[in-house]
């Protein structure tokens, strides 16, 4: 059984532009965002600060951050 099921490489959307450049754009942030973070040497306190922080402030934080993120890639997905 695989871990994602039925999905093939026929569901990348590679004859549509739109989708295909809104996931290559989103992945070159997240690959760039990943870089930034590894440079300064901030892991540690994202992880220790943010990631497994039990601040209401800061799970709050956290929670607007994801929903922008969703907002966008919901645009993305609407087009």
């Amino acid at each position: 059984m695989s871990f994602f099921g039925r999905l093939t490489w026929e569901a990348i959307p590679i004859h549509e532009p739109i989708p295909l450049i809104t996931s290559l754009v989103v992945l070159l942030v997240l690959a760039a965002i990943a870089v930034w973070i590894t440079r300064n040497h901030w892991w540690s306190y994202l992880w220790h600060e943010y990631i497994t922080s039990p601040d209401h402030k800061k799970i709050g934080i956290m929670y607007i951050t994801l929903g922008l993120v969703m907002l966008v890639r919901g645009f993305a997905d609407a087009s």
